[in-house]
Parts: C-alpha cells; structure tokens; sequence
C-alpha cells in the first residue's frame, strides 16, 4: 500500500493533494509550447509543486484509501502516519528522497523540505500518450512544369468558334423581372448600408477620442512629460504651424520611452543557476543528453558573447538559489554558477 501511487492518481483528478503532517501536492496548468532553439512544441500539460506548509489532513488522501482497500477511515490514517514518518527518516539521514514519477525531495540546511518536480510527467488527462513534437524545417515545392504538345495546340486551334450569324436567343420577360426586382432591393439596401458605414466612422471616432482622453490622463501620472506638455500648451507661441508642432514634439521624449524607463526602475532582479563555463551548441547540447535524466527542466540559452550554456531553473530569492545550486553541484559533480539577471522584471519562483 503505497500512498504515492494514489497522491498521482489523485492529482489527475483534484489540484490539490495534501499529506497529513508532511505537505501538500499543488498542479498547475500549462498551455502548449513551441521552443524555437529547439524547434519543439510540447502538448498541453499540468505540473505539480510542493508545499510545506499545508499540513493539515483534509481527509482527501484517508478517504481514498478507504476507499480502495476496504479499511476503516482512523487505520488509513494510522497507514499514511507511518508512511510519513518513514519519509522523514529517510531524509533525514539520506538527505534526499527519491519519490517516484513525482520527482525528489533534498532536505536544507535549516530543516525545510525542497522539491524537484520531474518535467516529463504530465497530469494532464486530456493530454495523456502526447509526446513531444520535433519539427523538421519544410522543403519548397516547384509545381511540375506542363508540356505544351503539338496535339493540345491542335485541339485548340480547332475548337469551334460561335458564327456572328447565329441567331440570338429569345429573351425571356420572367428573368427581366426578377433582375429589375434585384436592382430595386439594392437601391433599397444602399441608404442603410450608407447609415452604418456613417455609425462606424462616427463610432470608430467616439473610441479614438477615448483613447486620447485615457492617454492623457496616464500621462499625468509622470511629472516630467506633463510639465513639459503643460508649458507648450501655455505658451504664447503655440498658434504655430502644424509643421513646428510635430517637429517639437519628435524632439520631446516619447511615453513608450518613459515607461520603460518606470518599469526598469521597479525591475525585480532574478538570480539564474547556469553550467560554469562556456560552450558551442554541439557541447552543450551533448552536456544536456548525458544529464537530462536527472534535470530534465533544464533549457539551452545564449549567452551575450554568442556561446551558449545551461539554465537549470532560477529564483527571485538569493539564498534559495543558492541552495539549490549547492544541491545541483553535488548531483552532479560539476561547477555550478549563478547568474543575476537585473532586467527582468518578473520571476518563475
């Protein structure tokens, strides 16, 4: 009786699964992905994190096994507590704990419980049996060229040809009418059909001024611009022409400009753990076949100096990083880097 294979069973039906006194289970959705470093589109999934701080039994997990085994609820629950308790031996003195297709525990240096979630398991049901897709760059296709035969030319210079002489066919009073009958619908169509393109001008202008009238008001919220504004609207000099008003204004700095700049100001750095050194391609992608059983979230980046290198995940906190990068070394028994990354301006943890 092995809780585990039923927390997965469970996290294909419910986002949350929580372990008395251990942790919880937590799935999250991912929409499909195309990697063009790669050249991979990856299927819709739902990955699964952990928390440590959910301890409390929701009665979930007891229920389940129950269920399944035909056992009282209270000895489900004496069979999950000695379970869990098995788990905290074993990371404690191991340090780490394998815990199947899930992905594995560390244990910190001041007693918190770290999770790696193993990327190739997908707990989304709509999605189950999807591998990965490589895509294979597309060839041009040139359409065949057509012969021009002696016997095509004949065929067509023999084609008969309608004599000037012949006699016309009578026309017919029934259709006259009915095409009279659909000129007259149009003529009646075409006064509305006028009164709606005039409603959509007129509407499409009601929206322009509205977003005017909204930009102008963002534009209050930064001193500089609106002073700057607000002194060429007051000056004397502004019944100029149209040529001088738009002159000045390239000249001024453009909103796109001020909000970068507001958003690089608030920018929240990110800490990357990276593969010391650097790389061609081919070495770092042979670097990423020999470990990808262990890390298989890592990813292929390009580095400024045109090289390329590994990511195998990054923070927004500094002394997680770092924890997790001394684990990684460990792992792998290879030098590990963290790199700051100041111009992000949000993070994945």
């Amino acid at each position: 009786m092995q809780i585990k294979n039923h927390i997965i069973q469970l996290l294909y039906r419910n986002e949350c699964v929580i372990v008395p006194d251990f942790g919880a289970f937590i799935t999250s959705a991912k929409s499909t992905e195309f990697n063009a470093l790669t050249q991979t589109v990856s299927p819709k999934a739902k990955k699964v994190s952990f928390n440590s701080a959910l301890k409390t039994n929701d009665g979930l997990l007891a229920h389940e096994l129950s269920t399944c085994y035909s056992i009282p609820y209270s000895e489900a629950l004496q069979e999950i507590k000695s379970q869990v308790n098995s788990m905290k031996l074993q990371l404690n003195n191991d340090k780490q704990l394998d815990y199947g297709s899930l992905g594995t525990f560390y244990a910190g240096k001041e007693g918190q419980v770290l999770f790696v979630a193993k990327q190739q398991t997908n707990l989304e049901i709509s999605s189950y049996g999807l591998p990965t897709l490589k895509l294979k760059a597309s060839q041009e296709y040139s359409a065949p060229k057509e012969d021009v035969s002696l016997s095509t030319v004949s065929e067509t210079i023999e084609k008969p040809t309608p004599s000037l002489y012949q006699k016309e066919k009578p026309e017919n009073k029934g259709e006259r009418v009915q095409e009279k009958r659909q000129e007259q619908k149009q003529k009646r169509k075409a006064p509305l059909l006028s009164g709606i393109k005039i409603l959509n001008t007129i509407g499409f202008l009601f929206l322009l001024a509205t977003v005017f009238a909204v930009l102008n008001q963002e534009m209050g919220l930064v001193g500089p611009v609106v002073k700057q504004e607000a002194s060429i609207l007051d000056s004397p000099k502004f019944e100029t022409t149209i040529a001088e008003s738009s002159t000045k204004a390239q000249t001024s700095e453009s909103i796109e400009d001020v909000i970068s700049k507001i958003s690089a100001k608030h920018a929240r750095p990110t800490f990357e753990i990276l593969l010391d050194g650097t790389y061609t391609y081919v070495e770092v992608d042979k670097i990423k076949g020999e470990i990808q059983n262990k890390f298989t979230q890592i990813e292929i980046i390009e580095l400024e100096n045109g090289n390329y290198s590994l990511m195998f995940m990054s923070f927004s906190n500094e002394e997680l990083a770092q924890e997790y990068k001394s684990l990684i070394e460990r792992s792998l028994k290879r030098p590990i880097t963290l790199r700051v990354n100041k111009h992000a301006s949000t993070t994945s943890n």
